[in-house]
């Protein structure tokens, strides 16, 4: 088990890269682990996605969270 966003980005960064066309179904059952308590993980899955197709694109993985 993991904790809050540190937990979430460490989940996410192996997950997208075992599976980089992920579902919303996929992304919950990945993080599924994870405790937080602050944002009921919506925006957390929007943002993995969000990621994955920014990698899908070609987006380097050290910049899949700037603004292109």
């Amino acid at each position: 088990m993991r904790l809050l966003h540190a937990g979430h980005l460490t989940t996410l960064i192996e997950f997208l890269r075992d599976n980089p066309d992920p579902t919303e179904q996929e992304v919950r059952i990945a993080i599924s682990g994870n405790l937080c308590r602050c944002t009921g993980y919506q925006n957390i899955v929007i943002s993995a996605l969000d990621a994955a197709k920014r990698l899908r694109d070609g987006a380097d993985w050290r910049m899949a969270g700037s603004k292109s």
